[in-house]
């Protein structure tokens, strides 16, 4: 059985003068053990946080590579999901990390956008530490 973990990022603005906020689900301090992290009830897990700095690193990975596209996004929208699943000899692992970005940027092409979304992907730090999961990419626009 799957656990799936989600957070969420919005980051406004552009990379140099732009700010974001990280929603984990859950409160950033607590306990935690096997039920909270294997089960889909509600509780602190290290899937959470792992979800967290996705969504926050993607947001920001984002913005930078739009910015050095020449585009200014209004906002990035960004939620992450960190699925974790056991392997068959009962061995927790993180077999997928998905993003799902929406951002609002004026006159830039779908085309475009969707390239520079999946460059964001590619140079995102920590997209980087999950080597060996796959790492899914879901990005559209906003208006614009």
């Amino acid at each position: 059985m799957s656990t799936v973990r989600e957070a969420t990022a919005v980051w406004d603005g552009n990379i140099e003068s732009g700010s974001g906020s990280i929603d984990l689900g859950a409160n950033a301090q607590g306990s935690f053990d096997k039920t909270t992290r294997f089960s889909p009830d509600a509780g602190h897990n290290p899937e959470t946080l792992a979800a967290g700095a996705q969504a926050g690193c993607y947001a920001m990975a984002l913005a930078s590579a739009l910015a050095e596209a020449g585009f200014t996004p209004s906002e990035i929208r960004v939620s992450a999901r960190v699925i974790l699943d056991t392997k068959n000899d009962g061995q927790p692992f993180i077999p997928t990390v998905d993003i799902n970005a929406r951002a609002q940027v004026n006159n830039i092409g779908h085309d475009r956008f969707l390239a520079i979304a999946d460059k964001a992907r590619s140079n995102c730090p920590v997209a980087n530490l999950y080597a060996g999961a796959e790492i899914t990419l879901e990005a559209d626009m906003i208006g614009g």
